[in-house]
């Protein structure tokens, strides 16, 4: 027993001992740890690949490239593969059931069944006679059932879904770059203040030291009757009174040197020494060269941009989902084994209850004015709103999928009008006294092989207020290979000194504002709130907002 007891003293001796080298090593560790000489690149390089921030970003961003990657699949067919054993409780006499059948056919078929039905007793029913009235074995209580279901569901939002997915990889790559440039901005301003705040303290331990030597020398010059006693006081005071100031600049850069190693991905405590030089480099810049040059590649109005993009896609996706079918297709393959003691693969001991169904469904709930689709349309509406600070007023129709009722949905949302997929081919859509604004057609699309034509056309008509719209999506000047040819067109509209560019909002509105005008044979009268501008005899004539001139 006291063997054991002294074993145990010894093992804690020697643990408590361990722990103490281990503790004091510890503690020499972090009071002496090994210092870190960084240059302004180098702490900037180090934060890039070191941040924490970072890292966490880059994953967002290897999330979202998974995503984008397989966005496919919601395209993809769902496939279950399935098997089950059942047992019934009650076991049906499938002969007992066959000869009831035969039975039945046979007084149908032939009256002498009803004469002399003992002829037609060993019919189906002979060989199971004996085991009718017999307890129906374990085996007749099981089935076997297989199924195999294949099942896709699309819809139009799919495609605007399939883009969000895309949009939202593209919006991560702009969020990643922009953490990687706030870094490096971070990390530069902070490493430049650090060493302001050096020199600073440098400056300052020079002057607490002069005090402390003036401070010094009073006390000789004291103790000699130099001095009076109260300059004596007064340099010890001066020097009392820097000292704190010193004190507490050494602790702030101790905390902002610590701040700044977490930045850069370090250890708490690491020692840090920064060495570098700020030598200002003053250049003369122009606001208009800066804004032409480099608004739109600005890391945050791209991302903007890309908001508004998504957006747009839920916009689009919402407003499918509520205003066109979704289209279903399944088919089942479901074999049943009738007798598992049998041959389970003889075409009489199995069935197919399998089948093929295509279905056509519209939730019709969606397109009233309070449903939960409705009020998600308005509330992308007000975030476009949100993103680009102000009215969205027109709406663009995705594809070709346009109706009474989508042209119903846009008009209670709020849009002014509505863009759809077809062409006009024709300058002058004013002409038409019921122009519908919710069914706006542009002039031509980009991709029309009459495009140069119809400009040329354009450019040489004498129609009054001849309008002429291309639209179409930019990416097909990269796919097209048509920068060229596009360049050309809007180059040779520009030089026309009678043509005005407008917005179609712009467009509408004034088309809008036209059809309030009242010509009488002496005045034209301009009840709209916008200018107008008649032709009169050659003379053009401008009508204020609620102004009318003599004619």
């Amino acid at each position: 027993m006291k063997r054991k007891v002294k074993n145990v003293l010894v093992f804690m001796v020697l643990s408590i001992f361990s722990f103490g080298l281990v503790a004091e090593s510890l503690s020499s560790e972090s009071q002496n740890p090994e210092k870190m000489i960084l240059t302004v690149d180098e702490a900037t390089k180090y934060a890039i690949k070191n941040s924490r921030t970072l890292k966490v970003s880059a994953i967002d961003v290897e999330i979202a490239k998974l995503k984008k990657d397989n966005a496919w699949n919601v395209f993809v067919p769902s496939v279950q593969l399935s098997g089950t054993m059942s047992r019934s409780n009650e076991v049906t006499d499938s002969s007992a059931m066959m000869d009831g059948i035969m039975t039945g056919m046979m007084e149908m078929l032939t009256p002498l069944y009803m004469q002399h039905p003992n002829l037609f007793a060993n019919l189906g029913n002979s060989s199971t006679s004996s085991s009718t009235s017999s307890e129906p074995k374990e085996a007749e209580h099981w089935k076997a059932v297989g199924n195999v279901s294949v099942n896709w569901n699309f819809s139009f939002a799919l495609f605007e879904a399939y883009r969000t997915t895309v949009s939202n990889y593209e919006a991560g790559l702009i969020s990643y770059e922009q953490s990687v440039k706030q870094t490096e901005r971070d990390v530069k301003k902070m490493f430049y203040g650090m060493l302001l705040m050096q020199e600073n303290l440098k400056l300052q331990q020079e002057m607490l030291e002069n005090a402390k030597m003036r401070m010094e020398q009073a006390a000789i010059s004291y103790r000699n009757g130099q001095v009076p006693e109260l300059s004596y006081l007064q340099a010890q005071v001066t020097y009392e009174n820097k000292r704190p100031t010193v004190l507490e600049m050494e602790q702030t850069i101790a905390q902002q040197m610590n701040t700044f190693a977490f930045l850069l991905g370090l250890p708490y405590g690491t020692k840090l020494e920064l060495v570098g030089t700020i030598e200002p480099e003053f250049i003369t810049v122009d606001s208009n060269e800066l804004v032409e040059k480099y608004l739109t590649n600005r890391l945050d109005v791209q991302g903007l941009y890309k908001n508004i993009e998504l957006v747009s896609h839920g916009l689009k996706a919402s407003t499918l989902q509520t205003y066109t079918p979704a289209l279903a297709l399944s088919y089942g393959f479901q074999p049943v084994v009738m007798d598992i003691t049998k041959n389970w693969f003889e075409d009489e001991n199995n069935m197919d209850n399998g089948s093929f169904s295509v279905t056509l469904a519209w939730n019709l709930t969606n397109i009233l004015p309070f449903s939960s689709n409705m009020v998600s349309l308005r509330e992308t509406k007000k975030n476009l709103e949100k993103l680009f600070g102000r009215q969205i007023k027109g709406f663009a129709v995705p594809f070709d999928y346009y109706s009474d009722l989508i042209e119903s949905c846009v008009k209670k949302c709020a849009f002014e009008y509505a863009r759809i997929s077809e062409e006009s081919l024709s300058f002058i859509p004013h002409k038409n006294s019921e122009i519908n604004y919710h069914r706006w057609k542009s002039t031509i699309f980009h991709l029309d092989a009459s495009l140069e034509k119809l400009t040329e056309d354009f450019i040489q008509t004498d129609e009054e207020l001849a309008l002429f719209q291309i639209a179409g999506h930019t990416y097909d000047f990269d796919t097209e290979n048509m920068w060229d040819k596009i360049e050309t067109i809007l180059k040779k509209i520009s030089l026309q000194k009678d043509i005005l560019p407008m917005t179609t909002i712009e467009i509408i509105d004034y088309l809008k504002a036209m059809e309030q005008v009242e010509i009488t044979e002496s005045h034209i009268i301009n009840n709209s709130e916008k200018t107008l501008w008649f032709g009169i005899d050659g003379i053009v004539h401008k009508i204020e907002p609620k102004m009318m001139i003599a004619v």
